[in-house]
C-alpha cells in the first residue's frame, strides 16, 4: 500500500514512474560511489532510530528513568534522518530555521537529561554535538566567506556531519545496551 501511495503522490507531482522506482545513481547514470557517504549517513540515522524504537517497545519499562531520554533521542534521530533524506534544510525550509530548531532541541535534551547522559557516558554524545555544531558553522558561515574553497569546506563540513552521525549512533547504541543490561533483561 505504501509503495502505491508514494508512487501515486510523486506521479501526480509530474515525476515519471520510472524515476520514482529507480535508484538515483542508476537514474543519473552514475557510478556506485556517487552519494555513497550521504546515503550511508541516512542509513545510520534510520538504523539507530529503529534500534531506539525497539528499546522503547521491548526493553525500557515505563518506570525506567531513561524512558523519556530514549524517546526523545528516537524522535530527534528520525527528524535528522528525514531532513537528511529529503534535503529539507537545503530545499524546503530555510536552513537557519531548521538549525535553530535543532539547537533548541539539543538545549532541551541537555537541560532535561544531562544527569542521565552523564550516567550513560557523555563523551560520544558531546562529541557528536561538537561535530554537528562544526558542520553547521562551516555550512552557514565558512562556505559563504570562502566560496572559492567550496570543495574543501564541503568535504570538511560533510566529514564533520558524518563523524557526528557515527558518534550519535554509537552513543545511543551503547546507552541502549547499558539500559538493557541494567534492567537484567535476559529474555531477548
Amino acid at each position: 500500500i505504501l509503495y502505491s501511495v508514494f508512487l501515486l503522490i510523486f506521479t501526480i507531482q509530474g515525476v515519471p514512474p520510472l524515476l520514482i522506482i529507480r535508484d538515483l545513481a542508476q537514474t543519473c547514470n552514475q557510478t556506485l560511489g556517487v552519494g555513497f557517504l550521504s546515503n550511508l549517513g541516512i542509513i545510520i540515522w534510520i538504523g539507530i532510530s529503529s534500534i531506539l524504537i525497539f528499546i522503547i517497545k521491548v526493553g525500557v519499562s515505563k518506570k525506567s528513568k531513561y524512558n523519556d531520554l530514549i524517546k526523545t533521542g528516537c524522535i530527534f534521530s528520525w527528524f535528522l534522518a528525514l531532513d537528511d533524506f529529503f534535503l529539507i534544510h537545503d530545499k524546503y525550509i530555510i536552513q537557519e530555521i531548521i538549525f535553530l530548531s535543532y539547537f533548541i532541541l539539543i538545549f532541551y535534551i541537555l537541560k532535561r537529561f544531562f544527569t542521565q547522559i552523564k550516567e550513560l557516558g557523555p563523551n560520544l554524545f558531546l562529541t557528536s554535538l561538537l561535530l554537528f555544531g562544526l558542520s553547521i558553522i562551516i555550512d552557514i558561515v565558512l562556505q559563504d566567506l570562502f566560496p572559492s574553497f567550496l570543495i574543501v569546506t564541503q568535504i570538511i563540513e560533510e566529514g564533520c556531519k558524518f563523524m557526528g552521525i557515527f558518534c550519535w549512533a554509537s552513543f545511543w547504541w551503547k546507552s541502549a545496551s547499558k539500559i538493557l543490561k541494567s534492567q537484567k533483561f535476559n529474555n531477548l
